[in-house]
């Protein structure tokens, strides 16, 4: 597996290829993950090749985990040596470490799986200057990178959009079409990429994630320190971004009752976190509202246990969200107003709600108002997270990998 995004980073793609490898691991099979090295961190897993890297030039204080790897001449052949024999080649990212799992794929002759966790440019347009920045490097390697190798640039059926949007999409499809299938983590992408009129093999595999420490959370760290328990509390699990919309979700704290019971945590951290403190503090919430900055996975899971309701603020961003299979194994009710999602949610266990700040507050409100239905819902949620256990998601990459060396 090839992914300019692995371990010690903290977020969903990093976690999806964490737990791919160990699904696939725990069935039998040998994977080896091909990342760039990050300065001070030292794998304690097998099976990882670090390459050398540079800090990420377009964010490197909003991502300082983030690195790029170098290219430089005979490193197709070093990685080719590192990784061994292998029966597939499963690219993560549109990035370099694309570009390298295309042409170690072609030197060893086997068959490239990518799989599509986002549309970079859907980050890139929160930050019109580093989206420019990004659209140029791109636009300085990717076309004579596809020249050099005699590949025909693809024609698409794009929407109407801002033309550097534009620029950038046609660019990423013109990397993830490289591969001879692609794997998305939910029907809503799988949907999208064939409206753009992209004809390789699509399989729908949801990431999953172990939910040991969620059933089961160990006992909450000293430097965590939660306040006093309200009846309600409501939980964000995110990065701190204009994309993921948590400062739309602040707002709609600010609009919920004041006589009624609740409080929140807020995990996660970025560029949007100073700017959402002092919105709680403006709205008189600061003091039913905690922000920790980011945490490890075992430290989310020890909150969530001390949850009610997470609440998803981000709206056709994300292609799957792992935080709901999160709560779902922790037992928490879920409120999001993304429409295009539906992996873990079904009616019984969140409640959609429409995308304004007014919007999420009155679905959290209704959650506030009726215990009964918050508890239903909370119930419904573990009884549907055993559908998305750690083994699942092996077997249903082993069958994409099996379809496309078939085919």
């Amino acid at each position: 597996m090839f992914s300019d995004i692995y371990t010690p980073s903290r977020d969903g793609v990093r976690t999806s290829i964490e737990e791919a490898k160990k699904s696939l691991e725990a069935a039998g099979h040998t994977v080896v993950v091909v990342t760039p090295s990050v300065p001070g961190w030292r794998d304690k897993e097998r099976g990882v090749v670090r390459l050398a890297s540079m800090g990420n030039p377009v964010t490197p204080t909003t991502a300082p985990t983030f690195r790029v790897a170098l290219p430089y001449p005979g490193l197709v052949g070093k990685v080719d040596r590192a990784v061994g024999k292998v029966d597939v080649i499963h690219s993560h990212t549109q990035g370099i470490l694309g570009l390298l799992a295309w042409l170690v794929a072609r030197r060893k002759g086997v068959p490239l799986v990518h799989t599509v966790h986002g549309f970079m440019y859907e980050i890139a347009r929160k930050t019109p200057g580093q989206m420019m920045v990004l659209l140029g490097f791109m636009t300085l390697g990717y076309p004579p990178f596809l020249a050099l190798h005699g590949v025909k640039r693809g024609r698409y059926r794009l929407p109407k959009m801002p033309w550097a949007e534009r620029a950038m999409l046609k660019l990423l499809l013109d990397i993830m079409t490289l591969a001879d299938e692609l794997v998305v983590p939910s029907p809503h992408v799988a949907k999208r990429l064939v409206g753009y009129g992209v004809k390789l093999p699509i399989a729908v595999v949801p990431s999953v994630i172990d939910q040991a420490d969620f059933k089961h959370p160990p006992a909450l760290p000293p430097s965590v320190k939660l306040p006093p328990r309200r009846a309600v509390r409501f939980l964000s699990v995110s990065r701190v971004s204009a994309e993921k919309r948590i400062e739309q979700l602040v707002e709609a704290l600010g609009l919920l009752p004041r006589d009624e019971d609740w409080d929140a945590v807020i995990v996660g951290d970025g560029p949007s976190l100073a700017k959402c403190r002092e919105m709680a503090a403006k709205l008189q919430i600061g003091d039913r509202v905690m922000f920790t900055g980011s945490q490890p996975n075992s430290v989310v899971a020890s909150i969530m246990a001390e949850c009610d309701v997470f609440v998803l603020s981000s709206w056709h961003f994300d292609t799957q969200a792992l935080t709901i299979l999160e709560s779902l194994a922790a037992g928490l009710a879920i409120v999001y107003c993304d429409e295009l999602l539906t992996v873990g949610l079904t009616p019984e266990s969140a409640l959609l709600t429409e995308k304004s700040p007014q919007g999420m507050a009155t679905g959290m409100e209704q959650l506030l108002r009726d215990r009964t239905r918050l508890n239903d819902m909370k119930a419904a949620g573990l009884a549907l997270a055993k559908d998305f256990e750690q083994p699942v998601m092996g077997q249903n990459l082993i069958k994409a990998y099996e379809s496309i060396k078939s085919a």
